[in-house]
C-alpha cells in the first residue's frame, strides 16, 4: 500500500525575543545529538544571522531565523484541537505574544526543499524508513534549538500540534513518539454507561504510517488508557510491517481486550478504515439497593419475648478473664504468660460495656 506522506517535515519555534543564531555552533550541537544514529551533517549554505542548510548527501536540513511572527492560518488547527499540552489561554497568549520564530525544514537529498503542499502526494522516495528518518531529523533539530535557545512553544506541522518545550523534550528518548506524530480528535454521542460518558477519538495523520484512517470507538475508558491501546496496535505494525488482521483481538490480559475491524473502502475512504473497539468483558458492579425499612412485614417484626432452650448461666470472673485475656492463643498476653493482679483494678476489664469485674 502506497503511503501518502509529506515530502518534507517542518516545525517552528516561537519566541517573544531571540538572540541571533550561531549556525556553526548549532551544526556541532545537531551532530552531537545525532551521534548515535551515525548521521552527521555539514554546513552547505549559510547566511550569517539569516539561515543555514546542513546536508549529508542523503538528507538536508534548513534552519531560518525569521524576524517576524508566523501568520494566523498556521495556528487554525492547533487552536481548534481539544487535545493539547497547553490550555487555550496559554496558546492564545503565546501566539499573540511571539514576535519571531525559527523555522526548520527537512527533505530528501541536497536539492532545494519541495514547495509547500497541504495535500501530501505519494512518491517512491516516501518509503516508510525514509519518512521516519526525516521525522527523527526534524525532532533532533528542534531538540538542538531548544538546548541552544529555549522557545515559548514548538509548532509541529506534520501533525498540526503545539507543545511546550518541556513536553517536547520528554519525547526525545522515545523510539516512536506516537503523541508527536498523530493528532487525536475526540468525539462522543452523549450516551452513558453506568453514569460514565462514552467517548472515542479519530486519529488524524496516522494514515501516513498505516495507509488508512483509524477510529477508536466510544468507550468508558479514560483517554490515556485508550491511547495506550493505540500504541500497542502501532507497536505490532512497526514490528511486523503489517496491520493487525480483521477480527483480531489484543490486550495485556483477557479482561482487557481490543478488537480490530477493517471497514470496507468507500468514496470518502478509498483505502478503508481501521476501527479499534474495547470489549467490555468486566460486568459493571451492581448498584446498592436502597430499602425502606420503616415498614416491616409482620413476619419480620421484632419479637417481644425471647425464649431460651436452656437457662442462661451467670458469667463468673474466672470465665470472663479467660475470654478477655485469651487474645491470640499462640501468644501470651504478658511476657511471662501470666495475668497479674492489679490493685487499682484491671483497666481492660473496666472498658467492657457491662462494667468492671
Amino acid at each position: 500500500m502506497t503511503l501518502n506522506c509529506p515530502d518534507k517535515i517542518e516545525a517552528a519555534l516561537l519566541y517573544h525575543s531571540l538572540e541571533p543564531v550561531n549556525f556553526k555552533q548549532l551544526n556541532a550541537l545537531l551532530n552531537a545529538h545525532l551521534s548515535e544514529t551515525k548521521l552527521q551533517f555539514e554546513t552547505t549554505e549559510i547566511e550569517t544571522g539569516v539561515y543555514a542548510v546542513y546536508s549529508n548527501g542523503e538528507f538536508s536540513i534548513r534552519i531560518c531565523d525569521e524576524d517576524q511572527p508566523l501568520t494566523a492560518e498556521k495556528f487554525s488547527d492547533v487552536l481548534n484541537s481539544p487535545v493539547t499540552s497547553l490550555s487555550h489561554a496559554e496558546m492564545t497568549a503565546i501566539i499573540s505574544g511571539h514576535t519571531k520564530h525559527i523555522s526548520i525544514t527537512v527533505w530528501d537529498g541536497q536539492d532545494c526543499a519541495p514547495q509547500i503542499s497541504e495535500t501530501p502526494s505519494p512518491s517512491e522516495n516516501n518509503a516508510s524508513e525514509t519518512f521516519q528518518t526525516k521525522l527523527n531529523l526534524c525532532q533532533n533539530a528542534v531538540t538542538s534549538l531548544i538546548s541552544f535557545n529555549k522557545p515559548d512553544a514548538v509548532l509541529w506541522h506534520q501533525s498540526k500540534q503545539m507543545f511546550c518545550p518541556q513536553q517536547f523534550l520528554s519525547m526525545r528518548d522515545i523510539d516512536f513518539p506516537l503523541a508527536l506524530y498523530v493528532h487525536p480528535k475526540p468525539f462522543s454521542s452523549g450516551e452513558k454507561l453506568d453514569d460514565t460518558l462514552l467517548a472515542g477519538f479519530r486519529v488524524d495523520h496516522i494514515s501516513q504510517f498505516i495507509g488508512k484512517p483509524l477510529v477508536y470507538n466510544e468507550t468508558v475508558l479514560p483517554f490515556e488508557k485508550a491511547f495506550e491501546h493505540l500504541s500497542e496496535f502501532m507497536a505490532y505494525h512497526r514490528n511486523t510491517g503489517e496491520i493487525m488482521p480483521d477480527g483480531e483481538c489484543f490486550g495485556r490480559d483477557k479482561k482487557n481486550q481490543v478488537r480490530v475491524n477493517h471497514i470496507a473502502p468507500d468514496d470518502d475512504h478509498p483505502n478503508g478504515i481501521v476501527e479499534l473497539t474495547y470489549l467490555h468483558t468486566q460486568k459493571p458492579k451492581p448498584k446498592p439497593i436502597k430499602r425502606d425499612r420503616s415498614q416491616r412485614p409482620e413476619s419480620l417484626a421484632p419479637r417481644t419475648e425471647v425464649t431460651f432452650k436452656r437457662p442462661a448461666q451467670v458469667m463468673t470472673q474466672e470465665a470472663l478473664l479467660k475470654i478477655v485475656f485469651r487474645g491470640d492463643p499462640r501468644k501470651p498476653l504478658f511476657d511471662d504468660g501470666t495475668v497479674e493482679d492489679n490493685p487499682e483494678g484491671n483497666t481492660l476489664l473496666s472498658r467492657l460495656p457491662f462494667g468492671s469485674v
